[in-house]
């Protein structure tokens, strides 16, 4: 995406400034849509879905984005470049549904609560030890880190004020206090949103009208994590008990 208008690829204010859906347009593997709704000016190598009347941002996203639809392009559509047709003509399901806003809206809730966890943490250890720009987006990157030792050689590396040795012992201490806090919120949102996730596939695999033997075929062909596969499938349980 490009702030700057000049280099952005020719098109109406509107058709950039408007709320809009953005996709790569030269991959059919790892397929993945982001919502703008802040106006971003796009390359050639983007294609842009935009709003309509009777539309949801989201609720294309979350099919577009999901194991159906991957599934899709793997199988039905052919080499590494989406043509505007094959995009045109993705089995979006027409309906909306609720149950799957739902979700939508809880793992909108989901990541904010776990950006603003995270903003906080950042700014609490910026509030002790003055840390760069630089280092702050590092930190945001890349927590929790697995453990500790991996967070102090992170803060090291990029020449923080809290040195990697223990010779600052009190101060360790406050920092793996407040490390171990955050972790702990961190990979609990994780699995939250890792079960809207697998919802919002199971709701998708409803939309299709497809049973549970599909789904599995669906899960199969893509490779998907045991974990998932299962979180994915207990889920499409559910809605059909």
């Amino acid at each position: 995406m490009k702030e700057n208008k000049s280099t952005a690829r020719p098109g109406t204010p509107e058709r950039f400034e408007s709320p809009k859906l953005i996709m790569h347009r030269f991959s059919s593997e790892n397929f993945k849509v982001a919502i703008d709704k802040e106006g971003h000016y796009t390359l050639s190598s983007t294609y842009i879905i935009r709003k309509n009347e009777d539309g949801n941002l989201e609720t294309i996203a979350a099919q577009l984005n999901s194991k159906v639809l991957q599934y899709y392009l793997k199988n039905f559509v052919s080499g590494n470049r989406l043509s505007k047709t094959p995009v045109r003509e993705l089995p979006i399901a027409s309906r909306l549904d609720k149950r799957l806003e739902k979700e939508i809206a809880s793992l909108k809730q989901k990541k904010e609560t776990k950006e603003e966890k995270i903003r906080e943490f950042i700014e609490w250890l910026d509030s002790r030890y003055e840390i760069s720009t630089n280092l702050k987006k590092k930190i945001s990157n890349e927590l929790p880190c697995e453990n500790f030792s991996d967070f102090l050689d992170l803060l090291g590396k990029n020449e923080s004020k809290i040195s990697s040795d223990y010779s600052e012992f009190s101060e360790h201490k406050k920092v793996k206090r407040g490390w171990t806090e955050i972790k702990e919120k961190i990979e609990g949102l994780n699995l939250e949103i890792k079960e809207i996730n697998n919802k919002s596939n199971s709701i998708v695999f409803d939309l299709y009208d497809l049973s549970e033997e599909e789904v599995i075929t669906v899960l199969d062909s893509l490779d998907t994590e045991e974990e998932i596969k299962q979180g994915i499938l207990k889920k499409f349980e559910e809605l059909k008990d």
